[in-house]
């Protein structure tokens, strides 16, 4: 799929009708759903094809994916950055967690891709190493709209442990 279509920049619109729409608001998915959304916010979600004053008087979608379902972003409501997951030798655990801290930076940028990738739009980070999760909290609130996109990032930083 070519992934420019669904971009917007300005204000430039896009239409996009899917085979199922989860829109957060009906109880049950719609199916052939249209949305039309800009670089800021999503102008109509629904049923219904648009107004044809919200897609500057366009008959077709700019995209129409019929095998597709569109649904509101996902928050990550417990992670922890600086891990990787999925480790369950704690040998190696302890070793990757002893790695430098900006290696352990590294690799969560990487895992922000692919959360994002997968639909997660926002973050709270559950526990802090070595202000990894605070970086990323920083480099959110100061990128710039030409930065590549990241999910929200919420750290309240490490433990405090008694």
């Amino acid at each position: 799929m070519n992934t420019a279509l669904l971009t917007c920049q300005g204000d430039t619109t896009r239409w996009l009708e899917v085979g199922t729409l989860l829109d957060g608001k009906c109880e049950t998915a719609i199916t052939n759903g249209h949305v039309v959304y800009n670089a800021e916010s999503i102008l109509h979600a629904g049923a219904n094809a648009p107004a044809p004053a919200l897609v500057n008087g366009r008959c077709e979608p700019d995209l129409t994916l019929p095998n597709h379902t569109l649904l509101p972003g996902l928050i990550e409501a417990h992670s922890h950055l600086f891990l990787r997951g999925g480790e369950l030798n704690t040998k190696k655990r302890r070793e990757y967690i002893s790695q430098p801290p900006e290696e352990l930076l590294t690799q969560a940028r990487r895992r922000l891709t692919d959360l994002l990738k997968s639909g997660i739009i926002a973050v709270r980070d559950a526990g802090d190493k070595d202000g990894v999760g605070l970086a990323l909290s920083i480099a959110y609130r100061s990128r710039s709209p030409e930065d590549p996109p990241m999910p929200y990032i919420y750290s309240p930083g490490a433990a405090i442990h008694h």
